[in-house]
């Protein structure tokens, strides 16, 4: 009972409330309405403390939180839902009466008061939502944005190879350095956008560190942009905040330090590489990007990889300048010269170049002329310009750790000019000044200046050189240190005749300690106080210009004089006054006299290098003193007189290698006088005839040598020996010999310790020697860095380690180089087992015609070849492998060939070759041979095996180039196993280029083709079997070859189509495409929908080269060579953006090319800048105008505005050749054609080119047309006229204009037509006069025949229309 009367009360309560509410919203409405105005005036005062925190929290930058703009914006609308307005109406309606005023509106007042009850309890919901703990939040900053940045040449290098680090997992700190000014900011924000744009980072912070860091600072602005709170004031709580932060996110982040001039603590910013916990984090933390002025900065810094920045180059620079100043370069040939000149001055500097172009942007010509008068006369600190970059090098320089590297760097300010500065003018000049700490030995002092060189190298105050025995400075350094030198030491630099009298009126030039004149030609410096003066460098240019004979006088404490390029019949006499010179350096002088040098007792070096003289003084002797006597590239040196050379007893270093022959001859001095020279360390010295060394030559100890023992060839002249010889200029080494000896009866004492301190060793002709390593060295050549071995017949092997027991030494431990040619008897580079460690820096093979050659290493050699990155072999007609593929039982199956750093490899001419390696077992049964060939053959085919190059034991992951020449044996390049592995090798391939391997019937296979992503050059030329470049069918959308900027298929006569598939293909960085020769080829792009699996058949004959499929966005340069079967270059519709790059296109040599631009090409021909088309003999017309109705609402779509006219606005250059059946360049009568930039119109062969176009043609800048027109041509005889050809008279170019473009191509069709016919009517009277002779003959036997006449193109013209030409 109690349960039923539960039941009933519920029931009743779910019966009567809901009545009871629908009168309450009848009879309450007075209060509904009232309940409601008090909700939303608690609404309004809700809103208003929220929209107060709001707008304080976006005052301090903080972003609103998402819900809480949501809540506003709801708040809003019901607001706007219920305003007082709106409210009182609704209130007074529920007081209206029916229609006929007798009763209440209950309807009505129901409705509105229920809607005021439900809008109160939204309220209510409203203002508990509106209850927000916090409003805001503080947003991570956007930080690194990349404006301006330019992806040149000079910069590629570095910003690939800072990615590629930071996509290493075992890399953390990267570092980029170069010279102020040069854009290592730039690119180091390049780097991080690209980061964050590519996903390889969560976050990215960066931080400017400067010459004078900021701790708190840098904490800041890393923290600002990673979004951290520092809750701590002091640095070390930053510190452990910001710590805490790195090592516990699951972000990856990156963070930026920017401009760093010392070592910087890590540790106390918060960045810490040492903790275990930062070690085992799979972000170690964070990453870190550097960049500094200093190379050794980075090191300190423990950077694992850093990065140089160079500056741009003039081609650069210019292109730079263009783009930041807009088009108004192009506006006329002043702007250009200006420009051109400006850019110059900037240096290759891209600070400097921004800071001019920025400045002359929207400036008229006068504005420029100005600037460039400015920048002329600009002093070291380049004006206003480049005070920025001017003050930073300064400061550069000041903190310098030594004096010394300060006295090198304004020691090479005082050299020319953009010029290079050899480190051995740098040592002869340091040493007499005495610039250098610590030293008593020439030995000593050149690895002194070497290490302050690098320094001043790794703070990029001075450049790298064209080789390691060089260095330069970049202009804007030089300026400033000419600047320092001046003000700090006295030291000048005058331009002229006008800068030294400028300098004179101001006093600069007043106890001034140094002065150089490159080539001002100034004969003298009588106003010059030169009593202080200590150096004097004089360079000139004109061979007829003298100094006066008093220059040198009053020069007392001159210790330098160094004389570029001047003429001395004799040595002024003033020299006598040079009794505290040390060094005398006359390079490159024409000398006779000179042996007033004797006089100058207190020499220490003496340099006569490059200059024309025949014999040295006797007088040399007399120099005592002497510690270097340089006679480099003497060449015209015939004497050295007897004990001249022995009498030098302080004598260092003699440099005589590649100016003297002639020891022992005739008077000269002999070799045995520099057994004599106790102190000797350096030498470097030419030996024709080893049997006349002395025992005891080169017993003694030499720190340095570069020495050539054995004869030139008999076609040599002495000059041409010493010119083609590099050892002695080129030579990396501080140690290197080259020998052409027969060893047959021992080796030379002397010698043998040469060649065993070799660090490079050059060896041509070798006799009497099987194996290299045992006849010249058996412990293996421990510091042998390059080696050379040519032209030797005797040599089976470089290394026998059978001849040497247990080969108790490495083999060339050190070697980097190894260079084999023409060893015609070599048959292997090693025999026998190798101790670990040898060959272990081989960087680079190269070997070439070793004809008994059948493999370039062992499996066992190559596996260590760690530091391998170049193999090039060519010639070599019995080679089947590179890698000898012998391996023994004991190893294990699963072993991989892996070369890790090999990034270039050659292989040309095997006639031979199987396979990079084929790794055949030592074991004869049958199941094993099997199992070698399954791992080496692409497949079997009916015809036997089919090898491929790489099998699936050889990895090369780093390999870039690849280049295969006259490979006749191998089908395949990669093996079908290899396509699942990541260390295949193709990833990192960048070029690849095949010439005339003919079994090649393709390049790649389609599953493998998403791998090549750093393929950047593809070449295929004359492989006669290529049929497709991607073999079977592409099935996805794909971008193929991601990076492929250059792409050329030349002389292939099989060649189909580069590949075949149903989706879209896109190659999105192509730029040049050059497609050959290809007389089959009728499509770029087969599509294999609709042909089933046999992908080879010609579905569509009149398919064009390149569909709506195939996508090239960027696509510049497209050139079509004698490719025979093209009709079409493009179809009515194509996909969108493709072709609409491009700038140039080149057609010649395809006869069934019927037209050239359809219409949905019009609209993508906006930056075509050349045209050129010839040899096409079908072609009609190049723009035709589409028959299909969808076609023509296309070209509809193409005019703009309605006005029928179609542009090409960038279009210079139109070259129409051979064209037989062109009658216009478009015959639609609807269209006017603008050619706004148009300056350049050839047209030749094409004989039914009645007129231009239907339509107007607009050429504003066009004053010419050239045509071919008739050569002056000779009495032919019958025969040979009879083939004479029409074309064959179009030989020379004439120019026509007649007001416009239509009018000049109709009068010259005009002209040259009746020109044409006059001659075949000419021919034909010829013809029957030839054919009457014949039957006058058989009368008449000595009747005459016509005789042609000779008349010239001038006269022809006169001729016919009574005028010349």
């Amino acid at each position: 009972m109690e349960v039923l009367i539960s039941i009933a009360a519920k029931a009743a309560e779910y019966t009567v409330d809901p009545i009871a509410q629908q009168l309450n919203y009848l009879f309450k409405h007075n209060s509904n309405f009232h309940n409601l105005k008090e909700q939303i005036e608690k609404l309004q005062h809700a809103r208003g403390r929220v929209q107060h925190s709001v707008d304080e929290e976006t005052r301090n930058a903080k972003e609103i939180e998402a819900d809480v703009l949501k809540w506003l914006a709801s708040v809003d609308n019901k607001l706007t839902e219920n305003s007082g307005e709106k409210l009182e109406q609704d209130e007074e309606k529920t007081k209206n009466k029916c229609f006929v005023g007798l009763c209440l509106n209950l309807k009505s007042r129901y409705r509105l008061s229920k809607r005021a009850v439900e809008e109160a309890q939204a309220i209510t919901h409203l203002l508990g939502d509106g209850k927000f703990d916090k409003v805001s939040y503080s947003p991570t900053m956007e930080g690194v944005v990349t404006k301006g940045y330019k992806a040149f040449e000079s910069r590629t290098k570095a910003l690939e190879g800072v990615m590629e680090a930071l996509g290493e997992s075992s890399v953390r700190i990267i570092g980029i350095h170069g010279m102020a000014g040069v854009g290592k900011t730039m690119l180091a924000k390049e780097v991080a956008a690209r980061v964050k744009e590519e996903h390889l980072f969560d976050e990215v912070a960066m931080a400017v560190i400067s010459h004078n860091p900021d701790t708190r600072k840098i904490q800041g602005e890393i923290a600002d942009m990673l979004g951290q709170h520092y809750d701590k004031e002091t640095i070390s709580g930053r510190q452990m905040q910001l710590r805490e932060r790195l090592l516990k996110t699951n972000k990856r982040i990156l963070i930026v330090l920017d401009d760093l001039w010392q070592k910087l603590d890590l540790e106390e910013i918060g960045i810490s590489f040492q903790e275990a916990a930062a070690q085992k984090s799979s972000t170690a933390g964070c990453k870190l990007l550097l960049t500094s002025r200093s190379s050794q900065v980075l090191d300190l810094m423990d950077s694992e990889r850093s990065f140089g920045v160079e500056i741009l180059s003039q081609e650069e620079s210019t292109i730079l300048f263009a783009k930041l100043v807009g088009d108004i370069v192009g506006k006329s040939d002043d702007y250009e010269r200006i420009a051109n000149e400006l850019v110059e001055k900037c240096a290759g500097l891209p600070f400097a170049i921004s800071a001019i172009a920025n400045a002359l942007k929207r400036r008229d010509l006068s504005s420029w002329k100005d600037a460039l008068r400015r920048l002329r006369k600009a002093g070291p600190n380049m004006k206003e310009m480049q005070q920025t970059v001017s003050s930073t090098i300064e400061l550069s320089y000041n903190l310098l750790e030594s004096e010394e590297a300060k006295s090198i760097l304004l020691l090479c300010s005082m050299h020319p000019q953009g010029l290079d500065i050899h480190l051995s003018d740098l040592l002869q000049c340091s040493v007499a000044l005495d610039l250098l700490e610590d030293v008593e030995t020439l030995e000593d002092a050149t690895i002194s200046l070497n290490e302050l060189v690098e320094k001043l190298k790794a703070s990029s105050l001075l450049l790298e050189g064209k080789d390691c025995k060089w260095v330069k400075m970049h202009d804007l350094i030089r300026d400033i240190s000419i600047s320092i030198a001046s003000k700090n030491k006295g030291m000048c630099v005058i331009k002229d005749e006008n800068h030294l009298k400028e300098l004179l009126k101001k006093g600069n030039l007043k106890g001034c300690t140094a002065i150089s004149l490159p080539h001002s030609n100034i004969p003298d410096l009588s106003g010059v106080d030169c009593s202080n003066l200590e150096l004097l460098m004089l360079l000139n240019k004109d061979p007829s210009f003298q100094v006066l004979d008093t220059f040198f006088k009053d020069m007392n404490e001159l210790k330098v004089l160094s004389v570029t390029g001047m003429s001395f019949p004799s040595l002024p006499s003033s020299f006598l006054s040079l009794t505290n010179l040390q060094a005398l350096r006359l390079c490159e002088c024409e000398l006779s006299e000179i042996g007033i040098i004797g006089s100058l007792k207190k020499l220490d070096v003496l340099s006569f290098k490059g200059c024309s003289i025949e014999q040295l003084p006797v007088e040399i002797a007399e120099l005592t003193r002497l510690k270097l006597l340089d006679l480099s590239e003497c060449q015209k040196l015939k004497v050295i007189p007897a004990n001249v050379i022995s009498k030098l007893c302080r004598l260092e270093e003699l440099l005589v290698g590649n100016s003297f022959e002639r020891w022992d001859v005739e008077g000269n001095a002999q070799l045995a006088e520099l057994s004599n020279l106790s102190s000797l360390s350096a030498l470097e010295v030419y030996i024709p005839n080893a049997k006349r060394m002395p025992q005891d030559l080169f017993l003694r100890k030499l720190e340095r040598y570069k020495i050539a023992i054995g004869p030139r060839h008999e076609d040599y002249s002495v000059l041409e020996f010493i010119k083609d010889n590099n050892l002695f200029t080129k030579s990396k080494a501080s140690k290197a010999l080259e020998l052409e000896i027969d060893i047959g009866n021992g080796l030379h004492k002397g010698i043998e310790m040469l060649v065993k301190k070799a660090e490079e060793l050059r060896i041509e002709g070798l006799k009497g020697a099987e194996d290299m390593v045992y006849e010249l060295d058996t412990k293996g050549f421990p510091h042998l860095k390059y080696l050379t071995l040519k032209n030797t017949s005797d040599i089976k092997w470089i290394i026998n380690s059978t001849g040497m027991g247990l080969a108790p030494h490495k083999a060339f431990p050190v070697l980097e180089t190894m260079h084999l040619n023409f060893l015609t008897n070599l048959e292997k580079i090693c025999h026998g087992e190798l101790k670990t460690g040898s060959f272990s820096q081989l960087t680079t093979i190269e070997v070439g015609r070793c004809g008994r050659l059948k493999n370039l290493l062992s499996f066992s050699v190559a596996k260590n070849l760690n530091q391998l990155q170049q193999i090039s072999v060519w010639l070599c007609e019995n080679i089947t492998e590179i890698v000898a593929g012998e391996r023994r039982e004991d190893n294990d199956e699963n072993d991989i060939l892996e070369f890790r750093s090999l990034c270039s490899l050659t292989l040309r001419d095997f006639p031979k070759l199987k396979s990079f390696c084929l790794q055949e077992k030592t074991d004869s049964s049958s199941s094993r041979q099997g199992e070698s060939a399954s791992n080496n053959v692409s497949y079997r085919g009916s015809d036997g095996i089919h090898y491929s190059l790489f099998n699936s034991k050889v990895s090369c992951p780093g390999l870039k180039e690849l280049n295969l020449e006259l490979i006749s044996g191998i089908e395949r390049i990669w093996h079908h196993d290899q396509l699942s592995m990541m260390s295949l090798g193709v990833q990192s391939l960048t070029s690849l280029t095949l010439f005339r391997c003919h079994k090649l019937k393709y390049v790649f296979i389609s599953s493998m083709v998403k791998s090549f992503v750093q393929l950047r050059k593809l070449v295929v030329i004359q492989c006669d079997e290529m049929q497709d470049i991607i073999e079977e069918r592409i099935s996805n959308n794909i971008k193929v070859f991601p990076k492929l900027d250059s792409l050329k298929l030349s002389e292939l006569p099989n060649l189909k189509r580069f590949c075949c598939g149903t989706n879209t293909i896109e190659f999105p960085s192509l730029t040049k495409l050059k497609v050959e020769i290809c007389p089959v080829l009728k499509t770029f792009y087969c599509d294999g929908s609709s042909v089933g699996d046999d992908i080879s058949l010609d579905h569509n004959l009149y398919a064009p080269l390149f569909d709506e499929k195939v996508i090239l966005p960027v696509l510049e340069e497209l050139s079509i060579y004698k490719v025979d079967n093209l009709e079409r270059l493009w179809p009515n519709q194509l996909a969108q953006h493709s072709f609409s790059k491009l700038t140039s296109l080149y057609l010649q040599g395809c006869p069934k090319l019927l037209n050239v631009i359809p219409p949905s090409m019009l609209t993508r021909l906006q930056g075509l800048n050349a045209l050129y088309i010839e040899s096409c003999e079908s072609l009609e017309e190049i723009i035709f105008e589409s028959r299909s109705q969808e076609g023509s609402e296309r070209t509809g779509e193409i005019i703009q505005g309605g006005d029928g006219e179609i542009s090409f606005p960038q279009l210079n250059l139109l070259e129409l050749r051979g064209l037989e059946k062109l009658e216009s360049f478009c015959s639609s009568k609807n269209y006017t054609f603008g050619f706004p930039s148009l300056q350049n119109v050839t047209v030749a062969y094409c004989s039914k080119l009645k007129m231009f176009t239907q339509g107007d043609s607009i050429t504003p800048v066009l004053h010419k047309v050239t045509f071919a027109t008739w050569e002056n041509y000779e009495q032919h005889s019958e025969d040979s006229f009879n083939s004479f050809r029409y074309e064959e008279m179009w030989e020379n170019y004439r120019e026509r204009w007649v007001g416009s473009l239509n009018s000049t191509i109709q009068q010259i069709f005009s002209e040259q037509n009746a020109i044409r016919e006059e001659f075949e009517n000419f021919e034909q009277d010829y013809s029957s006069s030839i054919k009457d002779q014949g039957n006058s003959s058989l009368s008449n036997t000595q009747s005459p025949g016509p005789k042609l006449i000779h008349i010239t193109d001038s006269e022809a013209q006169e001729l016919l229309f009574g005028t010349k030409n």
